[in-house]
């Protein structure tokens, strides 16, 4: 139970919200990623990229306008491939 707890709350450590923002799985934090956690994070979850690698930190894009409050996150954008995903959970 402690264990579980433990991995939630390190997730949420650094996880703000998310939202698609065209092709991109728009991925707001409260901090930005080194650039080792980002190429981690690359290698670690290569198969639900669409194309493969493409995963950048980024400001606010322009689609968030709207969303002044959040405008000073950091951003970890990605082509999500939700197709590929969703059949890999179907297993």
């Amino acid at each position: 139970m402690t264990e579980a707890r433990d991995e939630i709350l390190r997730f949420y450590h650094n996880f703000h919200s998310y939202r698609f923002v065209g092709p991109y799985l728009v991925i707001r934090l409260q901090r930005a990623l080194s650039e080792k956690k980002l190429d981690y994070l690359r290698k670690e979850f290569l198969s639900i990229f669409s194309p493969p690698g493409e995963m950048f930190q980024r400001d606010a894009l322009p689609q968030e306008a709207n969303e002044t409050e959040i405008a000073h996150l950091p951003r970890l954008c990605l082509t999500f491939n939700r197709i590929h995903l969703a059949f890999c959970a179907c297993y």
